[in-house]
């Protein structure tokens, strides 16, 4: 008899929030919760499973919206210790702001990317060990040169000596020093 009341009382109870720590450990958040119908200690943590499990099934939620783009809806935050869905709408505040940041960029480099294109002058633009990265369609006519020709390659190779020789280094002493010896400089290059 005892076995039986103990078993019914304590054990079935434990039981049923053991399975559910189980499956969440598992990744399913999405279950069904536990019925509770005591006021005890066992009714207390049954409802803190019920409680933990209804939080993660929101932040995973949450994570999937964010993971297929909408970043418009944040997670209720219940209370100031609710860490989980605090960080998870912080992080969304964050990729906002990276999302409108990267939109600005886009607009700029499309902006960038039509003045250079229009340009009745060759524009060329390197990185800074002097790698051709982009080239304006006036570079055929003032290089006699294609872009895919150019492009990739190192700079000097549309300069004359002596500039072809020092050009490295002049951009050597850029990096290292920020004093410019060619930018800013117009040059005249055959």
């Amino acid at each position: 008899m005892w076995s039986w009341w103990f078993g019914n009382n304590f054990s079935q109870p434990l039981l049923h929030v053991v399975e559910k720590i189980q499956e969440i450990s598992q990744g399913n958040v999405q279950q069904s919760k536990i019925d509770v119908h005591r006021n005890d200690e066992v009714g207390t943590l049954q409802r803190i499973m019920n409680h933990l499990s209804e939080n993660l099934s929101t932040v995973v939620h949450q994570a999937e919206t964010i993971s297929k783009g909408d970043l418009e809806n944040k997670i209720e935050v219940r209370s100031e210790k609710d860490l989980m869905a605090t960080s998870l709408n912080q992080m969304v505040d964050t990729l906002r702001i990276q999302k409108s940041q990267a939109n600005i960029i886009i607009e700029k480099e499309a902006h960038l990317s039509a003045f250079i294109e229009t340009s009745v002058d060759a524009i060329i633009t390197i990185d800074e060990i002097g790698t051709v990265q982009s080239v304006s369609s006036a570079m055929k006519n003032m290089f006699g040169y294609e872009p895919s020709e150019v492009l990739g390659k190192n700079i000097k190779m549309l300069m004359p000596e002596p500039y072809h020789s020092e050009h490295d280094g002049y951009l050597r002493n850029y990096m290292t020093t920020g004093t410019a010896k060619i930018i800013g400089f117009g040059r005249e290059v055959i």
